[in-house]
């Protein structure tokens, strides 16, 4: 059986936010949680058993009406400041330290990291130094092979 019922329109989206008593909350067995944040429409749940669904970006093909379930939210997050740091070096034209790097992006620190790991991985970014004192890391775009 499925009850739809709608939450307070505060930024919570945790089980607190269903409207009415505790009641309505407390006894169900699901809870999925919509919400729209600023690049996408995401959706989680908040079950009794099992594992909670991570917040998961939904896709809606205007032509057939279709949603489906995209990336979670942190793959998506990840996916779009990976796109915005590459952009930036490339438009640096020129090597830089992380710490310079980062400050191109509003971002925090740990999740850029994470993505500047991820884009050396994938071979789109170069590093070069040792990482030491006076000796930085420095980023800079791979060449692409030819």
């Amino acid at each position: 059986m499925l009850l739809p019922h709608h939450a307070e329109k505060t930024k919570r989206a945790d089980i607190d936010g269903v409207l009415g008593s505790n009641a309505i909350s407390g006894s169900a067995d699901n809870i999925f949680m919509l919400r729209r944040t600023e690049r996408y429409r995401v959706m989680k749940s908040v079950q009794r058993i099992g594992p909670d669904m991570e917040e998961t970006v939904l896709h809606l093909d205007e032509q057939t009406g279709n949603i489906t379930a995209g990336p979670t939210r942190r793959e998506a997050d990840q996916a779009h400041l990976e796109t915005a740091l590459l952009r930036q070096l490339e438009k640096a034209r020129a090597a830089l330290v992380a710490r310079e790097w980062m400050e191109m992006v509003d971002a925090r620190r740990q999740l850029c990291l994470g993505a500047i790991r991820s884009l050396i991985g994938q071979g789109k970014v170069a590093r070069t130094g040792n990482g030491k004192k006076g000796e930085p890391y420095l980023y800079s775009c791979s060449p692409v092979p030819s």
